[in-house]
């Protein structure tokens, strides 16, 4: 039992020292300051703020809110996922209710 004890409040005191340990490393090196500039540092001319580039395999990314990059489908056509009559988030008529949806991702 005692092995236990030192085992589990061991491994809690060492993972609290060490967060501690890099929370000060962090604010003496800086790493604390500008959080917007820094936030920002990820993107680029390819990946602008604010526009979603990636997607899943096969699906064409979504822009909710932004105009599109020229080329790019809008959201009402990448959310249709091959059923053009229909965007996912559509209600259902109450004849389907009845009945299970198709699987439009198959």
């Amino acid at each position: 039992m005692a092995v236990y004890f030192f085992i589990v409040f061991g491994s809690l005191f060492l993972l609290t020292g060490s967060a501690l340990l890099a929370l000060r490393w962090a604010a003496r090196t800086g790493q604390l300051r500008h959080f917007q500039k820094t936030a920002l540092s990820i993107f680029d001319d390819e990946e602008p703020v604010g526009q979603m580039t990636d997607a899943f395999p096969g699906r064409r990314p979504i822009h909710d809110g932004l105009p599109p990059t020229p080329g790019a489908p809008t959201a009402s056509s990448a959310r249709s996922f091959g059923n053009p009559t229909r965007g996912q988030g559509a209600p259902r008529s109450a004849a389907t209710l009845d009945r299970p949806a198709a699987n439009h991702l198959a």
